[in-house]
């Protein structure tokens, strides 16, 4: 399955590079793509870069597929736009 949102295509661009492995769909696993412990910290790192979230290997070889990581970086995301307003809210009440 082609990737369906601008995350899932970053997902799977990275995956792509980091795997050498192409195309890559968004419900191929991770392990089936020759995918490994060491090769988890490269794409967290490059998904620091892309996103600007933290993720973990773990994260990563929990996730097992890019539609899978793409909600969990998309969860971070949307936790941090949500920790920022309401840091902003709670100054504004004081």
């Amino acid at each position: 399955i082609a990737p369906r949102t601008p995350t899932e295509e970053v997902i799977a661009e990275i995956w792509s590079e980091v795997l050498e492995v192409s195309p890559v769909g968004t419900e191929d696993e991770f392990f089936a793509l020759g995918g490994d412990s060491v090769r988890s910290l490269l794409i967290a790192s490059r998904a620091k870069e892309a996103f600007a979230v933290e993720l973990t290997p773990r994260d990563i070889l929990t996730a097992r597929t890019v539609s899978a990581l793409a909600d969990l970086v998309e969860e971070h995301i949307l936790r941090e736009l949500e920790d920022a307003a309401s840091g902003g809210s709670d100054h504004d009440d004081r």
